[in-house]
């Protein structure tokens, strides 16, 4: 190519950026679609966790501890929750999202310096490689 002819800034789906914004973005919906089961499947498999440690003993329950939880209430917090992994794969979102951005502004820059106003018509697009 020679140096006179213009250069075509390329499109934002051939970036890296774009790509991983996408299926950051997928991989969020799915969590969230997903999270409510996966809850519900995590508390029964760490409610027979729980029943397994206590009947072998390795785990015992205050009487003071079972007194202040109400009944419908599990006496232990957690072990795996998907809070990490959303704010994990929401910081990679947030990072292409602002890649994918500065990469516009500097399509929309390179398009303005080769296409001044007041040499482009409006309702003209611009000539084709």
């Amino acid at each position: 190519m020679s140096e006179s002819s213009p250069r075509h800034p390329s499109s934002v789906t051939d970036s890296p950026w774009y790509w991983v914004l996408i299926f950051a973005l997928a991989a969020l919906a799915g969590i969230f679609t997903i999270g409510p089961k996966f809850e519900r499947r995590q508390e029964i498999i760490e409610t027979k966790f729980h029943g397994r440690e206590r009947a072998q003993g390795r785990e015992s329950l205050e009487p003071a501890s079972v007194a202040k939880t109400a009944p419908d209430q599990r006496p232990w917090t957690r072990i795996f929750t998907l809070g990490p992994l959303v704010l994990a794969i929401a910081a990679i979102a947030l990072v292409a999202l602002v890649a994918v951005i500065r990469l516009q502004q500097r399509r929309l820059k390179d398009l303005r310096t080769q296409y001044p106003r007041s040499a482009v018509d409006p309702n003209q697009r611009p000539p084709e490689p």
